[in-house]
């Protein structure tokens, strides 16, 4: 449009034809011919420019329009002004066309864009979906595999508690039988005790009324004699009208009942006839005889019987120590076998028969001494006035009952303890079924010194036992006494002594013939507090009914 402006100049005399270019020049000539149009259409192709450019050529048109009074300038301008104006529509027709084209493919590309945008957050949620679908399937396989194991695990739990029960039934039956059977033999023995005591009853009853009736007959005769003797003596006097006297009395001699001990059964007395006795003749009564004092029958009585003293049964006292130190697979104690001995000599000073056990190996070694101790007492029965039992070792509880452990056995859970370990219930109970009801039974037990050590325990679970004993009730008849209290456990030295346990220290001091039972425990109880500054607390249970002196 620079160009249109630069024809108008030139037309007007203000410029140079030589600054025009061809199509310039073609612009003129036809202008200068009036053939405005084809001007026009010469120009069009070279008038591209912005609208800002194109408001200020119409303007520059218009204001030369304005100043010039050329008929052919102003429709030069005029139809350079008309072409300008066409032209601005054609460029914002073109413009509103390339912005509806860009505007098509904006809107295109941003279709297109969304298209892939869907698609991409398609392809994320298939992605997504199939690692949610991945992860599902992961999950469940892991807990699957979780499952598996775990009911694998609980199977081989349900397993092993099956064989633990019938490990334990099967302890159990054989402790049923054994009680049984012991029960039997129990009841066999008092059976045959009381077919024995009720046999003695009957042959006593028999000798005492033999002796009885044997007596009855001897006084019958005695009585029969000395009723002879009077009647003999009143005819005598009456027939020679003298007294009688000791040359006139029939001679009486002792006779021995066949049948009895002349020591221990009074004599006969009979009766010699006149032809025996030469000096029983009669003779007168001279007035110058001195007169004999007249003796009466009842004057002469028999010999009483000598008595002849029966023995008595003596009353005996047993006890059973059982001592445990040399533990292999845990804590080695000690003292738990010099306390056994300290106390031996001392229970052998107040008269008790002591047997010592020693480091018994398993629950056979233990559960063997208290059998044959309980067969012993049922042997000896009533004559047994106390029966004692002693342990001194590692003690143990579980599922409320307290078992005495051996020293070569190796705990490695519950189980262990219920198969390798000796039951004290048990044994109480062994000893009390065997006892007669007047002995008085005894049980100490020292036991519970440190925390068992279980190594193999340790390594599988925590589950330890815990520390200590149950209380015990004693059964009727039995005195209990603990070193400790129940669920605590005891010292196995002390400063005042390093040979022997606190409980069995205190013991020994206080044990000797005088002191009753309670009043012991009561000692032993003060004197173990002091020497462990109350860390330490026996106890005891009783069901006796009368006091017990040592």
């Amino acid at each position: 449009m620079k160009g249109n402006i630069a024809i108008v100049n030139l037309l007007l005399g203000q410029s140079n034809i030589d600054a025009l270019d061809t199509d310039g020049k073609t612009a003129v000539s036809l202008a200068v011919t009036g053939n405005h149009e084809q001007v026009s259409e010469v120009l069009l192709g070279r008038n591209h420019i912005e609208k800002s450019t194109q408001v200020s050529y119409v303007d520059d048109l218009v204001r030369m329009r304005n100043e010039t009074t050329n008929k052919n300038i102003i429709l030069l301008i005029n139809s350079f002004i008309q072409s300008a104006q066409e032209q601005e529509k054609q460029i914002q027709r073109r413009q509103t066309e390339e912005l509806e084209t860009l505007r098509q493919e904006e809107l295109e590309r941003e279709h297109v864009e969304n298209i892939k945008l869907e698609r991409e957050e398609r392809m994320e949620k298939i992605k997504y979906e199939e690692m949610e679908r991945e992860m599902r399937e992961n999950e469940q396989n892991i807990r699957q595999d979780e499952l598996a194991r775990e009911k694998e695990r609980l199977e081989r739990i349900e397993d092993q508690k099956r064989k633990d029960d019938e490990e334990l039934e099967q302890i159990r039956q054989s402790e049923m039988i054994e009680m049984a059977r012991r029960q039997k033999e129990i009841e066999e023995e008092k059976i045959r005790q009381r077919e024995e005591a009720i046999a003695r009853e009957i042959e006593e009853e028999k000798a005492r009324r033999q002796a009885e009736t044997e007596k009855q007959k001897e006084q019958e005769i005695a009585d029969q004699r000395a009723k002879e003797c009077e009647s003999f003596s009143v005819e005598h006097a009456t027939r020679e009208n003298v007294s009688p006297t000791p040359e006139t009395l029939p001679e009486l001699t002792p006779r021995a009942h066949p049948d009895s001990n002349p020591v221990s059964t009074p004599c006969e007395y009979v009766q010699s006839t006149p032809e025996a006795s030469p000096q029983a003749t009669p003779r007168e009564h001279s007035p110058q005889s001195t007169p004999r004092e007249e003796i009466s029958p009842e004057a002469i009585e028999p010999e009483p019987p000598t008595s002849v003293p029966i023995p008595t049964t003596t009353r005996r006292r047993l006890a059973l120590l059982i001592g445990n130190a040399k533990y292999v697979h845990a804590g080695e104690l000690n003292n738990p076998t010099r306390d056994v001995k300290l106390i031996a000599q001392k229970l052998e000073q107040v008269n008790f028969e002591v047997t010592t056990v020693c480091d018994a190996k398993t629950h056979h070694d233990m559960e063997d001494p208290v059998k044959q101790f309980s067969a012993r007492l049922s042997e000896l029965g009533d004559q047994v006035d106390c029966c004692l039992f002693y342990y001194a070792g590692h003690g143990l509880q579980t599922q409320g009952r307290n078992y005495l452990v051996p020293t070569q056995i190796d705990i490695t859970c519950e189980t262990d303890i219920l198969r390798k370990c000796a039951e004290l219930g048990s044994m109480i109970d062994a000893i009390n079924e065997c006892s007669n009801e007047k002995t008085v039974q005894i049980v100490i037990v020292d036991a519970c010194r440190a925390e068992y050590q279980a190594p193999a325990w340790r390594s599988i679970t925590r589950d330890l036992p815990p520390p200590g004993l149950v209380r015990v009730s004693p059964p009727s008849g039995c005195f209990a006494l603990f070193s400790t209290a129940a669920g605590t456990k005891a010292f196995d030295t002390c400063k005042e002594s390093e040979e022997c346990s606190p409980f069995a220290l205190a013991l020994s001091r206080v044990l000797h013939p005088e002191i009753e039972l309670s009043k012991l425990a009561k000692e032993v109880t003060k004197d173990v507090k002091r020497m462990t500054n109350r860390r330490q607390t026996p106890y005891n249970s009783s069901d006796l009914d009368d006091d017990f002196f040592f």
